[in-house]
């Protein structure tokens, strides 16, 4: 292959210029999105005007989650069921994962609704839970009983069973008073034979599905009632029989009556009594000195109240004080 190299060389009379390659800008990112300038290209190749299209976001629903619970009836598995067998599912939707019970009672008798001794323990021992939440900020107000029953028998007779079962139950609770009168006991339908915990192929599962369950609601303790008026007084008509005498001061110190002594006896035959357990001499002295003290105090008032007594007062004063004193009452 022949290449010419005469666009690379230069003649005397044509003199060498330097030629100059112009360097191309860095490509600029384009704003657009891929989808869009793609659009606008083939819109402009088909001769149609281009249209601007806004993309916003989807809004974001929040949705909310629903658990659904298939229970096979009667313990049964989905592959124990024959061709054309259809399994009857009980579907329930809840708003969130089911309540576990307070308490179980199981083992029940088969066919029968009566409690056992077992079962009894058990009934006492809720209504001893009863009794002991009430010391506390949220006490157990309300018991819900629901009573099951394994697969024997038909769905109507396994149903009106469980509800025989937990009326049952009921019926024990309100012998104890303090269920009785703070609590509300309710019985729930029976769903029978359809909610088994275990399955009914073996005995021990049987008698587990035989059983009550037992929901507990707490809550506050109700505020008691406000105390009743007191009673209106009927209308005055006699006023002199309605003014109210004056309050009487409680007894003190200052305002106590003076005790009088004992009738029938002198003042100073009652300080020999009560100066007897002393020696004699000494409750002679203490004696003469309580007749003598008195007798003075009495000389005192006397003399403050009319003034100056004179010898001859004080003396009649002082016999007629002692003679009084061995006066009896």
């Amino acid at each position: 292959m022949y290449f010419s190299d005469a666009s690379t060389t230069t003649t005397a009379e044509e003199p060498a210029t330097e030629t100059t390659i112009p360097q191309r800008d860095a490509p600029t990112p384009d704003p657009l999105s891929c989808e869009e300038r793609c659009r606008r290209e083939a819109a402009a190749a088909n001769g149609r005007p281009t249209q601007e299209i806004v993309l916003r976001p989807r809004p974001r629903v929040r949705r909310r989650r629903v658990y659904v619970r298939r229970i096979p009836v009667a313990g049964r598995q989905l592959g124990d069921y024959g061709f054309g067998e259809r399994p009857r599912v009980r579907t329930t939707l809840t708003s969130g994962p089911p309540h576990l019970p307070f308490l179980t009672l199981d083992n029940f008798v088969h066919g029968a609704s009566t409690l056992t001794k077992p079962l009894s323990d058990k009934v006492r021992f809720l209504a001893g839970a009863v009794d002991a939440s009430w010391n506390s900020p949220k006490p157990i107000v309300e018991i819900r009983l629901v009573g099951h029953t394994d697969d024997t028998g038909s769905e109507k007779f396994n149903v009106g069973l469980g509800d025989k079962r937990a009326q049952a139950v009921q019926a024990e609770l309100a012998k104890f008073p303090g269920v009785a009168n703070r609590v509300a006991v309710i019985v729930n339908p029976s769903p029978g034979e359809t909610q088994p915990t275990e399955t009914n192929k073996t005995l021990k599962g049987m008698g587990l599905n035989r059983r009550v369950e037992v929901f507990v609601i707490f809550g506050a303790h109700p505020v008691p009632p406000p105390p009743p008026p007191p009673p209106t007084p009927p209308p005055c008509i006699d006023p002199r029989k309605c003014i109210k005498p004056p309050d009487q001061p409680p007894p003190t110190d200052y305002n106590k009556p003076i005790p009088s002594g004992r009738q029938g006896k002198s003042l100073e035959q009652w300080l020999t009594e009560v100066l007897a357990p002393l020696p004699k001499p000494l409750a002679w002295l203490i004696r003469k000195a309580v007749i003598t003290g008195a007798c003075a105090g009495l000389e005192a008032l006397l003399a403050q109240a009319v003034g100056r007594l004179s010898e001859s007062d004080k003396e009649q004063l002082r016999k007629e004080c002692e003679a009084q004193a061995k006066k009896p009452r």
